[in-house]
């Protein structure tokens, strides 16, 4: 029989061996991915979101450069393994450099803090080795600044063992004398270049614009950090078409753990010249962009209270009822025709939820729960 006290003994002694969700509420970094969850599928992307597999990471950096970063080393790479016939084995290791002198949660808002390092420098080595044809192997390397506006590197896997106090990545550091560099700094020379123009990508109105650099303004400023911290943001996104906001939002979803619920579409028209539907203006589609999880249950829900373990995820409704909630972001699974996430070790169906509105326009009602389609 498991009783509470048995409960409460396995989740201090899961606690005293790693990070929990708590240890990064309300701090300002994302639980970063060192085995990236766009390179998995399946149940083998699920895993990538436990703790184990996550350090903090700044969510500005996190969810710009890196996640930039890691999508053009898919591409790069999975073209190369095309070019081959996929005849080549490809390593890659992700590492970070620990900051001994920062860490979360901090002392202002969490009874324990300091219970997570918060690294200097995130790193990527890839070894690409071909089967055949030594002249077709090569690797590099990459390392990030952990902030904001943190620039990344790309570099030999030899200067990078350098930079990482002598350590050696790989055995004879991989191909290193290939003189490939050059050729793989082709694929990466766009972000290199756009490494100081990061926020000229994004439109934004002059009142939003405003209120952005107001904000730089004040993290910039002489104010020690542990003084200043913004506690709240508001950040709605505005997409020319329903097919960009869902390739959009899929990510957001698979990378950030973030949602954007819908607030307003505007209506469609039918041109006769194009023959095709379009919007009377170029913002079709505005959303809110909030956490993946609002402490619902899988089904959408409302909880007023809530409960989420290594094992287990529950929440009690405002009726009363107990409900199983989602630990990991709720997904389609493809193989199974349906949205599924983890209840804490436990895969169950739920109902992610995409709109404020309903189909007429109208608010959707807090306390009804979402319904798919």
């Amino acid at each position: 029989m498991i009783t509470l006290y048995t409960l409460w003994s396995v989740r201090l002694a899961y606690k005293a061996n790693q990070a929990t969700s708590d240890d990064y509420s309300e701090t300002g970094y994302d639980r970063g991915h060192l085995n990236p969850s766009s390179f998995q599928c399946g149940e083998l992307r699920i895993a990538t979101f436990t703790l184990t597999n996550a350090v903090p990471m700044d969510a500005c950096f996190n969810r710009n450069q890196w996640w930039k970063w890691e999508k053009t080393l898919r591409t790069f790479l999975r073209d190369t393994l095309n070019s081959d016939f996929g005849s080549a084995t490809v390593y890659i290791v992700t590492g970070t450099v620990p900051n001994e002198y920062l860490s979360i949660p901090q002392r202002e808002i969490s009874e324990e803090p300091g219970r997570v390092t918060v690294p200097f420098h995130i790193w990527t080595a890839v070894c690409y080795k071909h089967h055949s044809d030594d002249r077709k192997s090569f690797s590099f390397g990459y390392i990030g600044e952990n902030k904001p506006e943190g620039s990344i590197d790309l570099v030999s896997v030899l200067d990078l063992n350098r930079q990482l106090s002598g350590i050696s990545i790989f055995v004879d550091d991989c191909f290193h004398d290939n003189n490939k560099l050059e050729r793989v700094k082709v694929k990466f020379q766009k972000l290199i270049n756009q490494q100081s123009k990061e926020n000229q990508g994004v439109q934004m109105s002059s009142d939003t614009q405003t209120t952005y650099l107001a904000v730089k303004r004040a993290a910039d400023s002489n104010v020690p950090e542990k003084k200043f911290k913004v506690s709240e943001m508001k950040v709605k996104l505005a997409f020319d078409s329903m097919s960009a906001y869902y390739s959009v939002v899929k990510n957001l979803k698979i990378s950030d753990g973030s949602a954007c619920l819908i607030t307003k579409v505007k209506p469609v028209v039918r041109s006769e010249l194009r023959k095709r539907d379009i919007s009377g203006s170029s913002d079709a589609v505005e959303c809110l962009l909030v956490p993946e999880n609002q402490k619902t249950a899988a089904d959408g829900t409302p909880c007023s209270s809530f409960s989420d373990s290594t094992y287990s995820c529950y929440c009690q409704t405002k009726g009363g009822e107990r409900k199983s909630c989602c630990s990991t972001p709720c997904l389609y699974q493809e193989d199974l025709s349906s949205y599924r996430c983890y209840s804490g070790q436990t895969q169950i169906e739920c109902s992610p939820r995409y709109s404020l509105v309903t189909y007429k326009g109208e608010q959707c009602l807090d306390d009804h729960p979402l319904e798919e389609d």
